[in-house]
């Protein structure tokens, strides 16, 4: 009888100890699992603000321009756009590096304030004279982006295996490394790509583990050779149109262009 005891006691010590490992097993399930949720809500914090940072120094490069274009216009002074290190597609921006950027932060809320201004009159309804010449210098800027950005040849030799947890983290490696920047059209896509893993079962886990990088990488390139060559800049001027804050996704990533001989 106490043998018989023994052992029963000896399984249920067992059994419990099997449950108690069981338990710490889920634990650490939810708890590794609440690690990379929040992995990949700081990530998506911190694409947030360099999207705004984005926008306000491009904000901040419009208005800029805008003065220095007036004082142009005023002396007959104006002379055609060159391609070198500059927005070639846009006459009301003048490029400023990244080197030079910093020098123009104290006058960021002031241009952000005029900038919104300007905004609120071009949508006024009581101004459709201005409204066209809006649209139709929003036009011309993006048949200058098209032309500047079909000068860009897709580099040849790909060789190297990119790690990423998100497309947009994909195309800001690949703009690193390769020193192009991405069609507006592809920052766009690359986001809308992003979005349609929101609430899915995959969503926290890397990107790079569902899709190899050798082939997600040559997927954006083949999507950035069609924009580049194939975009009618009439449906980027109605997306600009439709987007007051487009800039976000237009890179200011200049490369040097080679001479047409």
């Amino acid at each position: 009888m106490e043998r018989e005891r023994d052992s029963g006691g000896g399984e249920e010590g067992l059994k419990r100890l099997a449950r108690a490992i069981e338990r710490f097993g889920e634990v650490y399930q939810r708890v590794e699992a609440e690690k990379l949720r929040q992995m990949v809500e700081l990530e998506k914090q911190r694409m947030q603000f360099a999207n705004d940072l984005e926008v306000q120094r491009m904000n901040m490069f419009m208005d800029t321009q805008q003065s220095n274009h007036g004082e142009r216009s005023g002396s007959n002074g104006y002379s055609p756009y060159t391609m070198k290190r500059a927005f070639p597609w846009d006459e009301q921006v003048d490029v400023i590096s990244s080197d030079d950027s910093s020098s123009s932060d104290m006058e960021m809320e002031t241009n952000i304030e005029s900038d919104s201004k300007q905004l609120t009159n071009n949508t006024t309804s009581d101004q459709p004279a201005k409204e066209r010449t809006s649209e139709g210098a929003l036009t011309r800027r993006a048949e200058m982006y098209q032309e500047y950005m079909k000068q860009i040849p897709i580099p040849a030799h790909r060789g190297s295996v990119i790690p990423f947890t998100s497309w947009m983290g994909l195309g800001k490696s690949i703009k690193q490394l390769y020193g192009q920047p991405l069609h507006y059209l592809t920052n766009i896509l690359l986001k809308q790509w992003d979005q349609l893993r929101m609430g899915s079962e995959e969503e926290y886990r890397p990107l790079d583990t569902i899709i190899h990088p050798c082939k997600a990488e040559a997927t954006i390139w083949l999507m950035e050779e069609v924009h580049r060559h194939t975009s009618s800049h009439y449906h980027i001027a109605n997306l600009w149109l439709s987007d007051p804050m487009h800039h976000a996704f237009v890179d200011s990533i200049f490369p040097q262009l080679r001479s047409k001989s």
